[in-house]
């Protein structure tokens, strides 16, 4: 039995080698896509978590009389089939 770094005889008396000669290339460049940033807002609330700070939504949030008059005027529009009609 023949070792690797041993040469095989061939019939006509010429030596020929056994080494193992890559056919392909061996290492291929994969452009990877960057990973997202984390969103900003989350990362801000686990500091804040973390430092146990106190929650601000409350004193961000609007009374429902701010509300009425922000959203008051913003009536939900009639329907179409009421301002539309078949034409034959």
């Amino acid at each position: 039995m023949l070792g690797t770094d041993r040469l095989d005889q061939v019939d006509n008396g010429t030596r020929t080698g056994t080494d193992l000669v890559p056919m392909l290339p061996t290492l291929a460049w994969v452009h990877k896509m960057p990973l997202p940033r984390p969103d900003p807002s989350f990362v801000t609330q686990l500091i804040a978590n973390a430092e146990q700070l106190p929650q601000t939504r409350p004193l961000r949030r609007a009374s429902s009389e701010d509300a009425q008059m922000a959203y008051g005027s913003k009536r939900p529009l009639q329907s179409v089939s009421a301002r539309t009609r078949q034409v034959a």
